[in-house]
């Protein structure tokens, strides 16, 4: 047996009880050392995810102003804004008859606007007529947009002029999506569109009409024609075989005197309405080189094409004509005809019209009504050819 003092193991107790305190230190440092680290990570964080916040914001006020002056700039509807993203000077479009849109595939489940002018908007308008539209809600991309508005209902085709009367046009807002296996054909609103399968396009679904105060400055508008095509689709068709035995003689067809007190042809509408397929026998085509007179009982009447520099349309693919009044008709006989430019200068003539389609000269049979102005007792007609003469002799 091994006796131990009492001093000892109390000694051995105390350095026990130091080792315990020197552990539970060690511990409680490492904690507060865990801790430390933990803070400073944390506030890094903070900081940062706050400099991220002050970023952001900074950068949601910028495109804020930016989005604002945009919108400013290109004077989009508030309706508009609200629905949808703003649209760019790409997406942008102006309307003529004849002329379809390009191929939309870059504008893709996109909304596209298309500018009309006013004075295409009426029930006359030659596509109404021959009813170029395809589909109901979805329409194919070679619709016309003045058909979309009227079969869609955006606009009261009645009451349409009282309503663009403080406007230059109106914009129609489609959505571009992919083309359909088929397009149905509906009757709403005062026009049937057409059925049509297998249509390799896009297609149009209106959404919205905008009023517009302008429809752009020259540059713009030059702009958007281009992006346009400068051709119009045409069908060639065959003339069909005459039958010589059907042909109606042309009754009528005499020589009177002018107010010239010169030889003319008397007026009769089948000297004036168009006979066969053939282009080139069509008075529209005529008028290419030649201008036409015709007289009432009291007045003489100019009809002429107009040249590129008078039409003020941005397509040239369509030939424009004007109407004009002679001032003093009893002295322009054929020896003054001849030392005159012709059509004549604006000091021998009054305007009456003019951009005008040949589709708006109705002709009677005895009458011709250009737009709302009506001609009546039409005697005789006569061609004169087209010269150019010196200013100063004239």
């Amino acid at each position: 047996n091994i006796t131990i003092p009492d001093d000892d193991i109390e000694q051995e107790q105390i350095e026990d009880e130091g080792n315990e305190d020197s552990q539970k230190v060690t511990v409680q440092e490492q904690k507060t050392v865990v801790q430390t680290i933990d803070t400073a990570t944390n506030r890094a964080v903070i900081e940062k995810a706050q400099s991220r916040l002050v970023k952001r914001k900074k950068n949601g006020e910028e495109t804020e102003k930016l989005y604002k002056k945009f919108t400013q700039q290109t004077q989009v509807a508030p309706s508009y804004q609200k629905r949808d993203r703003p649209h760019t000077r790409d997406n942008v479009f102006i309307y003529k008859p004849g002329i379809q849109l390009p191929d939309l595939e870059a504008y893709l489940n996109q909304n596209i606007e298309i500018r009309i002018a006013k004075e295409h908007i009426k029930n006359s308008n030659k596509k109404i007529l021959k009813r170029e539209l395809w589909g109901n809600e979805n329409y194919s991309s070679n619709s016309d947009a003045v058909c979309l508005l009227k079969h869609t209902n955006l606009l009261d085709f009645n009451h349409a002029q009282e309503l663009l009367r403080d406007y230059e046009g109106i914009s129609i807002i489609c959505k571009v999506t992919k083309t359909r296996k088929s397009y149905n054909s509906v009757a709403k609103n005062g026009i049937k569109s057409r059925k049509l399968m297998n249509y390799f396009g896009h297609s149009l679904k209106p959404e919205d009409r905008v009023f517009l105060d302008s429809l752009g400055n020259p540059e713009d508008l030059a702009r958007y024609a281009t992006k346009m095509s400068n051709s119009t689709p045409q069908i060639r068709s065959k003339a069909p075989p005459v039958n010589h035995f059907n042909v109606q003689t042309i009754p009528e067809a005499h020589f009177i005197f002018n107010m010239s007190n010169e030889p003319a042809l008397k007026y009769s509408i089948y000297n004036i309405c168009d006979k066969s397929a053939d282009i080139k026998t069509w008075m529209s085509y005529r008028l290419r080189g030649y201008t036409l007179y015709i007289e009432d009982r009291n007045n003489r009447y100019e009809i002429s094409r107009q040249n590129e520099s008078e039409a003020q349309e941005i397509f040239n693919d369509f030939d424009m004509y004007k109407v004009a009044r002679v001032k003093n008709p009893l002295y322009m006989d054929n020896g003054q005809m001849l030392r005159v430019t012709v059509p004549l200068h604006e000091q021998y003539v009054e305007l009456l019209d003019k951009d005008l389609d040949w589709s708006e000269l109705l002709w009677g049979n005895d009458s011709l009504k250009v737009r709302e102005k009506t001609i009546t007792d039409l005697v005789c007609y006569k061609f004169y050819d087209n010269q150019v003469r010196n200013l100063k002799t004239q």
